[in-house]
């Protein structure tokens, strides 16, 4: 069989909340879904006035036989709001995890971007049964306007 990345959960090995997802252990929780609408939660009225950053962090879980090899990620689409941004990182770690949604990662310091599909994130190759840790960082802006089904959308491209 050939090399089959999935994205997992963190925060534990049972975790299926996505708001739990902040680093540590990998979850057996696969996020089957794209575009990524419910990886983050919805921006409370208070977050939208004064802004805020979040961070959720996933497992990039090899469950083929093979390695994938040239792993590239980028954004399809943004989010659909103007108020508000996303960007992924690498956690060249795997291993960090925070307290609170509000923390960034920083040990060592994530490069945070926003890879589309002219200047994509190239990952290692992972073995089978290894994972990579990828985060994402969500900001909105102060004085945020309500937008609905506010998602993104990545693709990951391997041999």
């Amino acid at each position: 069989m050939a090399a089959v990345l999935k994205l997992y959960l963190t925060g534990g090995a049972s975790n299926a909340d996505p708001d739990a997802s902040l680093g540590g252990v990998m979850s057996s929780e696969e996020l089957s879904e794209t575009p990524l609408n419910n990886l983050f939660d919805d921006i409370d009225p208070d977050q939208a006035e004064v802004g805020v950053t979040e961070y959720r962090a996933l497992g990039l879980y090899n469950d083929g036989d093979a390695d994938a090899v040239g792993i590239e990620m980028w954004f399809v689409s943004d989010s659909a709001s103007p108020d508000t941004s996303v960007s992924v990182g690498v956690d060249a770690t795997g291993t960090q995890s925070i307290a609170d949604e509000e923390d960034a990662p920083d040990s060592p310091e994530i490069s945070f971007s926003q890879p589309d599909s002219g200047s994509t994130l190239s990952l290692d190759d992972i073995e089978p049964g290894e994972e990579r840790r990828i985060w994402f960082k969500r900001i909105c802006g102060a004085s945020a306007v309500n937008h609905n089904n506010d998602e993104f959308e990545l693709a990951i491209r391997y041999a």
